[in-house]
């Protein structure tokens, strides 16, 4: 089973910072939604991992959009 997420950053820069740490997602752009991943659904484990990591990713987006505007 996957997810589908738009998640409002590039999912090229997610897919690579998630494949980083060991993840192995699809990026959004193969679908034509470039803001957005595909994630495999996992273990409780892993999931709450992935849903950390996902947090950051976003939260500095947010404040690299905060600096810049």
């Amino acid at each position: 089973n996957f997810i589908f997420l738009k998640l409002g950053i590039p999912g090229n820069e997610a897919f690579e910072r998630l494949m980083k740490k060991g993840y192995i997602v699809r990026s959004g752009a193969a679908f034509g939604i470039d803001d957005g991943i595909r994630i495999t659904v996992g273990l409780k484990e892993e999931n709450d991992e992935i849903i950390e990591l996902l947090k950051e990713l976003v939260n500095e987006q947010v404040q690299k959009e905060e600096t810049y505007s």
